[in-house]
Formats: structure tokens, C-alpha cells, sequence
């Protein structure tokens, strides 16, 4: 008997002893997978550099900044790891796997809590947040004294980050910073919490929180990216001197070679953004011989842009040329043709002067590989612009006010002028342009428009060296001078503070009205300028401002009261009512328009008033229209001098303003400006 029960004794400990092994055996190669797979990420992942191109600026820079770091290391058993945010989804899926076995055949084992973490873990290395979340909860709650506890928490803050829940990592990370000042993890959460405030354009919490790690965390691997991302924070609010001290403070943390000569880089556009040309010159020359010693090529190119740029501010702009001229050459540089074109256009257009040249360059950057969006749209832009200057160009008999056609050369002018400040951002030759007009056309309608320019210009220019409050005055006095019946007196003498006087112009009770209606519809009052515009109708039918009434009218249901059913059943009257003037033709393509985009077809509205039926009776050419059919502020109307028979057969589309027309934009004049008495706004 006795040996029978040491037998079974034996068996049950044997068996017990079986249990205990396939339990550790079952653990062991959960951790063993868990390891492989962050470290054959550690294997894979190089580190990589990423372009924020919401940053960039213009002039052909992309805003590089280390991503996160590269390893770092499980502090608690001394296994090498990458970093928790960025391994791959390989071999997690065994992981999953196998903890969940753990858990379900031995939920007493004291190695839950860690299989349960693992889980958690794998999760957010696969991206799947919400599950990571809800596997890091129940260790939160069901082992609030796990060992893991306090990776449980910066786990949870860094899911959130992940997840762009910037405001939850921000409150969670702060918590998690209280309750385990001391945990191996408090660096990292500063420096996630400083990722999450940059991400939330708190940038001065931002470089607060990365300015912690890099001073308070001595023996954090993330000192040297903490100082850099202080740089960062301090360069995009434009504090360039405090981010210069800061991307030169990153060597003192003994960075890697690529954050180090990230920093240099960045330090070198610092200098340039606070015109210390020749030490940022310096800067990249040295970074460039660095970067051929070890065949880098993208960086190679890079410094070689930075280097360009130097030599144009520093006024040796054929020696940039001949550079940007040599990389486009390299075939191994293919990313950077486009900046390197980008740049050629700004050099030949803005301080060379030859615009066609600058065109060319401009029109290769399309199709370069590699090129930041923001760089090729504003080539694009540019070139836009040369090609319609070209079409305003005075020609070899433009000086002459006997010409027989002076008034559309000071047109000419005007326009060229306009599109020198608004569209190519030539403001010198803008002001030369508009002068011309004063000095060359001072009987043209043009010219009191021209010294509204120069008078606006002179007052609000947003560059200070342009900003003349002496010359400004002088245009505006000018005005009210020689100009005195003008619809630009009253706006100089507003703006030199004196008191406003009748004009011809506005002895016209329609045009008042107008006016007013106009004026309205600017400061966003729709149903007084829909009151207004009705009266123009009702109690000036005649007038040539009625068709631009209805039309505004409807304008206004369709735009800002987003009412299609009224708005089409205004177009249908216009189109009813003027059928042959260019009016009643828009309004029938607008009518179909209106109705694809409407949910449903418009019901036959009952308070819409009749349109008198004087389409062939009125004037279609009213003067001086704008936007809404609004006064231009600084285009007077050419005279017209067609005869009432002509004016019949007279399309109206060529003054309808450009924000309510709805096609052959490009086939328009330029007409573009806003009211007299405001700044003028660029196309």
C-alpha cells in the first residue's frame, strides 16, 4: 500500500514538474519570438530622414528631421530592442499566438501579466492601436503591482501618440511623469510629449519638453534628438538665433554622424535665414567635402542647392548658375533637378531680369522626380504670370500720349503693372509701371487709378521698404487735385483724413444705390444686400445696373444662402428676361450647373418678382464693374462709344466680374482689384 501511494506520489510530482515545463516552455517562446522580431526590425530599419513639407519654404529648402530614435534598449532585462514605436509586423502574429495560449491554459501563472504586455506590445508594433489599448487596460486594472506597471503607461501615452491623439498622449504622458518620476521610460515620455505638443503647433511646449530630456536625462540615448527637435521648435516660429544656439548645442551630446550633420545643416540655413551669407556658406562648403568623402549623394546635392543659394545672395549669381548648371548635369541627383530649376528660375527672374529664361526653368520642374509640391506649384505660378506679362508688354510706340490708341496703352500699362505687384511680385518694376501711367497717360482715366496704386502701395505695403507715409500723401492729394470728380477722391481724401465731398458719380441715386448694396455684400450682410440689389430693381428699372442686380441676387442665393431652388428660379427669370445679352446666356448654363449639384429638381417659387423686359432697351456695358458686378478699385472703364444700335448685340460678359463668371476666364482682361478704400487683393 505504501508503495502503491509513493508511486502515484511520484507520478502526480512528475506530472506537476511536466505542467511547470510546458507553461515555461510555452513562455520562453513567446519571449524568444518577441525578441526575434524586434530585433529583426532592428536589422531592417535603418535610420531614415523625413521630409515635413508643411514646413518647407519656398525658396527650394526641405525641413529634414531624425526620425525617431533608432534603438533603444529594454532596460529591465538588458535586451537590445528597437525602438517602440517603429518595429514591423514580422513574427508578432506568433506572439499574439502564443501569449493568448498562456493565458487561456494557465490564467494562475504569475507570467501572465507579462504575456499580457507582450500582447500589448505586438499589437502596437502591427498598428492595430485600439486592441494594443485595451490589452494595456487590463493590466492596468488586474495587475495594478505588475512589475510592468510603468510600462504599461508610457505604453498607453505612446499608443495615443500613434494613434494622433495628441491631446490624450499629452494628459496620459504627464500622469504617467507624477506617478514614476523614476521609471527607465520618464525620458522617453518627454520626448513623446514633445513630438505630440510640435504635432499639435504648441511649439514652445514642445521645445520645453525636448529641452528636459537633453538637460535633466544625462544617460538618455535620446539627449542629442531632444536638443535637435529644440531647434526645430525654435525655427518654425522664425526664432532663428535661438534655434542657431540650439542645433549648435546637438554635438555636445555626442549625436550619431547623420542627426550630427543634420544639425550642421540646419545650422547653415539659420545663418541664412538671418542673411549671414558667408557663414552659411562656410558651413555647407565643409558639409559637402564630408558628404563626397563618403559618396553620399543625395546629401552631395543638397549642399550643393544651400550652396547656390549663398552665392545668389551673394550677389554671384552667374557662379549659382554655373553650379545648379553642373548638378543638372549628374544624372546620380535626379531628386534635386527640380529644386536645382526652381532656383535657376528665381536667379534668372529676380535678379537677372531675363523672364524668359526664367520661364524655361520654371516650366522643368514639372515631371522632376522627388520635387516638394509646394516647389512645383509655385513654378507653375510663376510661369503663369511671365507668360501674361508678356501679353502686356509696351511696345516701341507705348511712350507717346499722341498715339491714337493712348488710352488702351495706359490700359496696357496698368495691367502690366498689376501683374508685376500681384503675380510676379516685382514691386519695383510695379511702381515704375503705375508711374508710367501717371507721367506718360495723365488724361487717361487710368491715371487717377494709378495714384490710388501708388498711394495704397506707399501706405500698407506689407515690406517696410516700400512703406513711404510722405509719398503716400502725396499721391492721395494728388488725386483729389487734379482728379477731384473721380470715384477715387473720396477714398484719398478718407484716407488723409479729410472730409469726403459729392461727385458726379455719386449724384447718381442708381449708383448709390448700388454702391450700397455692394457694400453689404463685402462685409458678409446678404439680406440687406439682397434688400438693396431688389431696390435697385424696383425703383431704377431702367437702369443699367438692373441685369448686375438680378444677377448678384442669384449669385448670393446660390454662394452664401446655399438656396439652389431660389437661386435657379432667379437664374431662369435673367435668362427669361435678357435672353440676348451675355447675362441671360450665363444664367441658362448656370441653371443646369445649380441643378447637378442640388439634391433635388428647384419647385416654382411664387416670390420672385417679374423682371421688367427691357433687355433691349438698357445700356449692357454698365461702367466700371467688379467683382459682383461691384465698382473696380483701381481699373476706370474705357468710354464707351458704341452707338445704342451696337450696344444691342453688346455681350455684358466682358465686364462681369471675375468671382461670377464661370468660364473663358483666360480669354478676360485682367480685373481683378477690390474697392477703392481697401487693399487691393492678389489674383
Amino acid at each position: 500500500m505504501n508503495q502503491r501511494l509513493l508511486f502515484a506520489l511520484s507520478l502526480l510530482v512528475l506530472l506537476m514538474g511536466f505542467a511547470g515545463c510546458a507553461r515555461f516552455n510555452t513562455f520562453h517562446n513567446m519571449k524568444e519570438a518577441f525578441e526575434k522580431a524586434v530585433n529583426e526590425a532592428q536589422a531592417r530599419q535603418e535610420r531614415q530622414l523625413y521630409v515635413d513639407k508643411e514646413t518647407s519654404n519656398i525658396t527650394g529648402d526641405s525641413r529634414f528631421t531624425p526620425n525617431r530614435s533608432a534603438t533603444s534598449y529594454n532596460r529591465r532585462n538588458n535586451t537590445p530592442t528597437t525602438n517602440r514605436r517603429n518595429a514591423p509586423k514580422t513574427g508578432f502574429d506568433y506572439v499574439i499566438q502564443k501569449g493568448f495560449k498562456l493565458i487561456t491554459k494557465y490564467p494562475q501563472s504569475d507570467l501572465v501579466d507579462d504575456a499580457i504586455f507582450m500582447i500589448a506590445e505586438s499589437y502596437r508594433h502591427k498598428g492595430e492601436y485600439d486592441e494594443a489599448l485595451r490589452k494595456y487596460e487590463e493590466i492596468r486594472i488586474y495587475y495594478p503591482n505588475s512589475d510592468f506597471r510603468d510600462d504599461t503607461e508610457y505604453g498607453i501615452g505612446l499608443t495615443r501618440f500613434l494613434k494622433k491623439d495628441y491631446e490624450g498622449a499629452i494628459n496620459t504622458l504627464l500622469i504617467f511623469e507624477t506617478q514614476f518620476p523614476e521609471s527607465i521610460w520618464t525620458d522617453d515620455a518627454f520626448y513623446t510629449m514633445g513630438d505630440a505638443y510640435f504635432a499639435l503647433e504648441r511649439y514652445a511646449e514642445a521645445e520645453q519638453a525636448y529641452r528636459r530630456v537633453a538637460a535633466q536625462y544625462r544617460k538618455s540615448p535620446l539627449r542629442a534628438e531632444a536638443q535637435f527637435k529644440a531647434g526645430e521648435a525654435a525655427f518654425v516660429t522664425g526664432q532663428f538665433d535661438k534655434a542657431k544656439f540650439a542645433y549648435g548645442q546637438v554635438l555636445r551630446y555626442k549625436p550619431d554622424r547623420e542627426v550630427a550633420f543634420e544639425a550642421r545643416f540646419r545650422l547653415g540655413e539659420c545663418h541664412l535665414q538671418l542673411k549671414e551669407y558667408s557663414s552659411a556658406m562656410t558651413i555647407y562648403e565643409r558639409l559637402l567635402r564630408e558628404a563626397q568623402n563618403r559618396n553620399e549623394t543625395e546629401n552631395i546635392a543638397r549642399c550643393q542647392l544651400k550652396i547656390a543659394q549663398c552665392l545668389r545672395y551673394l550677389e554671384s549669381p552667374q557662379v549659382a548658375i554655373d553650379l545648379l548648371k553642373q548638378l543638372l548635369e549628374d544624372n546620380t541627383m535626379q531628386t534635386a533637378h527640380g529644386e536645382a530649376q526652381y532656383q535657376l528660375g528665381l536667379i534668372y527672374q529676380e535678379d537677372l531680369g531675363d523672364l524668359e529664361s526664367a520661364r524655361k526653368a520654371y516650366d522643368a520642374v514639372r515631371g522632376k522626380r522627388a520635387t516638394p509640391d509646394a516647389i512645383i506649384e509655385d513654378a507653375l505660378r510663376r510661369s503663369n504670370s511671365i507668360t501674361k506679362l508678356s501679353e502686356f508688354r509696351p511696345t516701341s510706340g507705348d511712350s507717346t500720349t499722341t498715339h491714337p490708341e493712348a488710352d488702351q496703352q495706359a490700359r496696357t500699362r496698368f495691367l502690366l503693372a498689376e501683374t508685376y505687384y500681384f503675380q510676379v511680385g516685382e514691386k519695383d518694376s510695379a511702381l515704375a509701371q503705375y508711374q508710367s501711367v501717371v507721367t506718360e497717360f495723365p488724361e487717361s482715366e487710368f491715371a487717377p487709378q494709378a495714384l490710388y496704386a501708388l498711394g495704397w502701395i506707399y501706405a500698407h505695403d506689407p515690406e517696410p521698404a516700400y512703406r513711404d507715409s510722405v509719398r503716400s500723401q502725396q499721391m492721395y492729394r494728388r488725386i483729389i487735385t487734379d482728379y477731384p470728380q473721380t470715384r477715387y477722391a473720396n477714398p484719398a481724401r478718407e484716407a488723409l483724413g479729410l472730409p469726403l465731398e459729392k461727385t458726379e458719380i455719386e449724384e447718381k441715386p442708381d449708383k448709390v444705390l448700388f454702391q450700397n448694396a455692394e457694400a453689404q455684400l463685402d462685409q458678409g450682410n446678404y439680406d440687406q444686400a439682397l434688400d438693396l440689389y431688389l431696390k435697385v430693381i424696383e425703383d431704377y428699372p431702367t437702369s443699367v445696373y438692373v441685369p448686375q442686380a438680378w444677377y448678384a441676387r442669384a449669385y448670393i442665393y446660390e454662394h452664401y444662402k446655399k438656396e439652389p431652388e431660389i437661386a435657379v428660379n432667379l437664374y431662369q427669370a435673367i435668362q427669361d428676361s435678357f435672353p440676348n445679352t451675355e447675362y441671360g446666356r450665363t444664367a441658362r448654363k448656370k441653371i443646369a450647373a445649380v441643378k447637378l449639384t442640388s439634391e433635388s429638381p428647384p419647385e416654382p417659387l411664387g416670390n420672385v418678382p417679374p423682371v421688367p423686359a427691357i433687355a433691349d432697351s438698357i445700356s449692357p456695358r454698365p461702367p466700371e464693374e467688379s467683382q459682383h458686378g461691384r465698382l473696380n478699385t483701381w481699373e476706370a472703364a474705357t468710354p464707351d462709344t458704341t452707338t445704342e444700335e451696337q450696344q444691342l448685340d453688346t455681350p455684358v460678359m466682358d465686364d462681369l466680374p471675375d468671382s461670377v463668371r464661370i468660364e473663358n476666364l483666360d480669354d478676360l482682361p485682367l480685373d481683378r482689384r477690390s474697392q477703392p478704400n481697401r487693399p487691393p487683393v492678389a489674383p
